[in-house]
């Protein structure tokens, strides 16, 4: 019985001893499994302190660091992780809500800004091209190409009767210097959805 005890009491400081650890751990979870080293030879880093996390990114002739710190508590949705690169770029998408996301840019330079684009659609980044809504009233689309800054406006031509005309979109992308979307009426979840495929020429 005084074994039992003994042994009870040792599990019970050792759970205790295991919890403080956890506490003092400094969140590595979840930031460091999305550390990133790419095929184009960029890199992600997320550093941890005092239950923050700042990202840094670059290659090996350059790196630079995110202004903003990320709580240990945020959502993991919320967490920038990495979608895609280039010789130019790095792409991090995030979650914000529903329906809410968006992706920062990261230029692989000193000198350009980082920007946060919203409710980005898709993306080419051999040639640099991205296509996201318009960030005034999201009821168009923008094709841009990031290096060059010059955009081209897409009017869609069935109108939306959702809240969200992105949930319209059932699909999107772009390929071969052209932009294909799929517009479902009244909305893609819907299981009578009537489906309307553009193509439309990027300039």
């Amino acid at each position: 019985m005084r074994r039992f005890k003994f042994l009870s009491i040792s599990l019970f400081f050792t759970l205790i001893n295991l919890s403080v650890k956890c506490q003092n751990h400094d969140c590595i979870e979840p930031f460091s499994h999305y550390d990133t080293i790419t095929l184009n030879g960029n890199y992600l880093k997320y550093h941890i302190q005092s239950r923050t996390a700042q990202l840094e990114y670059g290659n090996k002739v350059f790196h630079r660091f995110l202004p903003e710190k990320y709580s240990c508590d945020i959502a993991d949705s919320r967490v920038p992780k990495f979608k895609w690169d280039n010789t130019d770029f790095m792409g991090l998408h995030y979650g914000c809500g529903i329906p809410c996301w968006g992706v920062l840019i990261l230029p692989l330079n000193s000198t350009d800004p980082i920007r946060n684009i919203m409710y980005d659609l898709a993306t080419d980044p051999t040639n640099n091209l991205i296509a996201y809504l318009d960030s005034v009233n999201y009821d168009k689309i923008v094709i841009e190409n990031l290096k060059t800054k010059l955009s081209q406006i897409v009017e869609f031509t069935k109108k939306s009767d959702a809240a969200f005309v992105g949930s319209c979109i059932d699909s999107i992308s772009i390929r071969n210097n052209e932009l294909y979307y799929q517009f479902a009426e009244p909305n893609k979840f819907d299981k009578n959805k009537r489906v309307t495929e553009f193509r439309i020429k990027i300039k």
